[in-house]
């Protein structure tokens, strides 16, 4: 699929947002990545700083070197489509969007916003991300881009030194169950490849990642955690694919009861539907 290798493997970052303070969630983002030695280049676009955690800062996105792989984009809602179009015309192949203020929120606007994404993603081919994730972590490469608390007080790193062998892949639509399961993982020694969260999925949604991350040599058991998905349907071939590489898919689906749906719909913007036809589609496709 369209740049899912920018997504999962960027040689370059460019953080859309970022600032020095710690306490907020652009400032955790810059914190929790400068935390870890990634390999790759990072940079920061910021029209209130000229340095930030060491990094220069970009007064835009159209000032940002060429060549950059991935967007982080945490700057209100009201801001991100123009963002995102910029960030196709830099020619920036993956963007992952932690702001909120979507199809989350009651009323249209924040629907029609989500929309604006979809269309600007697909007219330039950007692998998206969200809008309202809460990031990603790819352990190999070192990279937590997330304002998630979990990776900031890892003991040993977020890859255990001599790990040769594969981990678990982590999908959520949930940020924070999402990194739960990292954060609790490590202490029993699970060994983690990526934790993916894809938040309100204006494009990619769990099963595209899935997709993606059953060719990844280093992951050999995918854990997702499913508020609803677009295509049940879609879980047939996924499980079918998994099966032949060897991988198992175990999956957490919640939303069963009438107030748990309605939870999901007011967190990521999912539809949790008929817990009975989930039940039915995973035990027909061994999941």
């Amino acid at each position: 699929m369209t740049n899912l290798q920018a997504l999962f493997w960027p040689k370059s970052i460019a953080l859309v947002g970022a600032s020095p303070d710690k306490q907020i969630i652009r400032g955790r983002l810059v914190e929790a990545i400068g935390q870890h030695p990634y390999p790759g280049r990072v940079y920061a676009v910021s029209r209130s700083h000229r340095k930030i955690n060491g990094l220069a800062c970009f007064e835009s996105i159209d000032a940002l070197p060429a060549g950059v792989d991935l967007a982080i984009i945490t700057i209100p809602a009201e801001f991100v489509p123009a963002a995102l179009e910029a960030c196709g015309d830099k020619g920036i192949g993956a963007a992952i969007v932690i702001s909120s203020g979507f199809a989350e929120e009651k009323g249209d606007q924040g629907s029609d916003r989500q929309q604006q994404l979809a269309e600007i993603a697909a007219h330039h081919g950007i692998a998206l991300i969200g809008p309202n994730a809460e990031g990603f972590l790819n352990t190999k490469l070192n990279l937590a881009a997330t304002f998630s608390p979990t990776v900031s007080d890892v003991e040993g790193g977020l890859r255990p030194a001599g790990l040769n062998t594969g981990g678990v892949a982590v999908i959520s639509q949930s940020g924070g169950i999402g990194f739960s399961f990292f954060h609790r993982g490590r202490p029993k020694a699970l060994h983690f490849s990526f934790i993916v969260t894809t938040g309100n999925e204006a494009t990619l949604d769990v099963l595209d990642m899935a997709d993606y991350l059953i060719e990844d040599d280093g992951t050999e058991v995918i854990l997702m955690f499913v508020e609803g998905v677009r295509s049940p349907a879609r879980l047939l071939p996924l499980a079918a694919k998994a099966a032949r590489a060897g991988k198992p898919i175990v999956v957490a689906k919640v939303g069963q009861s009438e107030a748990a749906a309605d939870a999901v719909t007011s967190h990521t913007a999912s539809l949790a539907g008929s817990s009975q036809a989930y039940e039915a589609v995973f035990r027909h496709a061994g999941i």
